[in-house]
């Protein structure tokens, strides 16, 4: 009877334990589905902002919509021959397209897909003034600023982006303010619902109130309107579920107690001998619990045991899935002919470290080949059998973890169109370099020539598929030594330490200048561009990366002022030339 007390009283104790269990998933289970959809909503409308914010981009760092719209407002050219008009909501479901002129009116409107007389002033509720003069703010000529406004009193997204001449050479900007143009999208209960179901989420609404009770919110944007939903409860639906069930066996469970309480006094005795039986086994399970208690500590992939002699005793069945060797191929050779440690760290000097009945004080990262050849990566962990007759310990697969890191780390320095070097890993170039003492080397700043009307015409992705070709002849044409990378769009950066001689130096140039000329074959069409270079030397010119990269650009300016399809050399005098801003 004093032995079935306590197990009755473990029992009670396992039954309230595995209750508490069962809500406390339940509740965490929907406290991590709220945390997610919170996430996951919350990057939906930052992508929703950031399309808004590059389609606006796209009309607005315009050569042609900078004529039209900015020097004059051309109708015929935005509304009949459908460069603006009703293409934004049309394409995208844009419900107000406007341009706000210098002087604060707003000089062309096109509401629902329709022209309008309409003022934007008079339309969009809250602060437009605010968000115009953000637009205009020099710090975003080249992006666009995207706030959450009000239009008639329903809440809208409203994008808004200075117009300007872009990258077309051909059209020179005019004095005074700039025109901006303003891209509206309303946030209405049926744009909330295909927002929702685009993007897989709950369903949305809007207010400008705090949420009611078991209702989730997060401002919109930076406003003061609060997007509202109602995230799942997977846990408590569970929990309807199987709370009942878990009732009903406790209470089944309760029934059988009774009736074993009720025999436990007459099969005492029967218990006792079974008792005694079992410690007469227990002590030959002994060693082999205490083996895979010392293993349990510390899992992972796969286990190992050696002698004293260092040679491999036992392998878990994890081995042959991990490597694809069978475990008897390696079982009484060495472990050092298995795993091959750094040449700093010999695998018997750390293996010592595993003092008796103790475990090393690091884990070793060793190398290994698995049954295919492939070479792979782990770290191994060690600790000393009683009465010195071995060690055992884990062995866990970090290869994948190696080559994601490694991936990283690649990823982190360069380019992810072109594989070329990035901005990064040329600045750490360049400070390599120029530091002390400087090493002397020339930067060449090269611009694509004809590029962007290649772009325009044929897309992005076209265009992708361009400047990926052209890194490729900048590898080939990159002397040894030297660093390629692109710093983004269109422009490229060639390094050529070392050089000090400036007919080199042109013969470089002229030779990339060559290779960019030769037609590229894309999708069966031969294109033709070409290329601009601006030459800046180190330590003559700068020996501050920065510096010198900006040097590098004020001679390409003048390299295209020039013609294009040529090069030229930095010179002090060239600062004057520069256009003022």
């Amino acid at each position: 009877m004093r032995r079935v007390l306590p197990a009755v009283c473990a029992l009670l104790l396992l039954i309230g334990l595995g209750g508490y269990l069962l809500v406390a998933n339940a509740l965490r289970q929907d406290a991590d589905v709220q945390q997610r959809s919170r996430t996951f909503i919350a990057r939906s409308i930052e992508q929703v902002r950031n399309e808004i914010g590059r389609n606006i981009i796209n009309y607005s760092k315009w050569g042609e919509a900078y004529k039209n719209l900015h020097m004059r407002v051309n109708k015929v050219w935005a509304d009949d021959q459908r460069n603006v008009g009703d293409i934004p909501f049309a394409l995208y479901g844009y419900d107000g397209v406007l341009v706000v002129g210098p002087q604060g009116r707003t000089v062309y409107a096109v509401i629902q897909g329709k022209p309008s007389a309409m003022q934007a002033s008079d339309w969009i509720d809250g602060d437009l003034d605010g968000l115009l003069a953000a637009a205009r703010d020099a710090r975003n000529e080249d992006t666009s600023v995207v706030r959450a406004l009000k239009v008639k009193g329903t809440p809208a997204l409203v994008a808004a982006a200075t117009l300007t001449p872009g990258w077309d050479p051909a059209i020179e900007r005019t004095p005074g303010a700039a025109s901006v143009m303003v891209f509206v999208t309303l946030l209405d209960a049926h744009r909330l619902a295909v927002l929702s179901d685009s993007y897989g989420m709950p369903p949305l609404t809007l207010s400008a109130h705090p949420p009611p009770q078991g209702i989730e919110s997060m401002p919109l944007l930076e406003s003061a309107t609060q997007l509202h939903w109602r995230a799942p409860t997977p846990g408590r639906a569970l929990l309807a579920q199987t709370l009942p069930i878990f009732i009903a066996g406790v209470l089944a469970l309760a029934g059988v107690l009774f009736v074993l309480l009720r025999h436990a006094l007459a099969s005492a005795r029967q218990i006792d001998a079974q008792i005694d039986a079992l410690h007469a086994t227990q002590a030959g399970l002994t060693h082999s619990e205490q083996r895979f208690r010392d293993i349990a500590e510390a899992s992972s992939d796969w286990l190992w045991e050696v002698d004293a002699q260092g040679r491999l005793t036992y392998l878990s069945e994890r081995f042959t899935q991990v490597t694809g060797a069978p475990r008897a191929h390696w079982l009484g050779r060495p472990l050092a002919d298995l795993l091959e440690p750094p040449a700093t760290t010999p695998l018997p000097d750390w293996l010592a470290q595993a003092t008796h009945g103790g475990q090393a004080r690091d884990t070793l990262r060793c190398h290994y080949r698995d049954q295919a050849g492939r070479q792979r990566v782990c770290k191994i962990t060690a600790r000393a059998v009683a009465d010195g007759a071995g060690h055992r310990g884990t062995a866990t697969d970090i290869t994948d973890e190696v080559q994601a890191q490694a991936r990283v780390l690649h990823l982190s320095l360069h380019d992810s169109l072109t594989d070329l070097p990035n901005r990064l890993q040329l600045q750490q170039f360049l400070a390599r370099h120029l530091g002390v003492p400087p090493q002397p080397l020339a930067l060449l700043c090269l611009d694509l020539d004809r590029f962007k009307p290649v772009n325009d015409a044929w897309g992005h992705a076209f265009g992708d598929l361009l400047l990926q070709q052209v890194a490729q002849r900048l590898r080939t044409q990159t002397p040894p030594g030297g660093l390629a990378a692109r710093l983004g769009g269109d422009e490229f950066v060639v390094v050529l330490p070392g050089a000090v001689d400036l007919p080199a130096i042109e013969q470089v140039c002229a030779q990339l200048v060559q290779a960019l000329a030769q037609p590229f074959t894309l999708q069966a069409h031969a294109i033709h561009i070409g290329t601009s270079i601006g030459i800046a030397l180190a330590p003559a010119h700068a020996q501050d990366p920065a510096e010198l990269l900006r040097k590098a650009d004020i001679a390409l300016y003048q390299a295209k002022d020039a013609g294009r399809s040529t090069w030229c050399l930095y010179d002090s005098s060239m600062q004057a030339h520069l256009p003022r801003p």
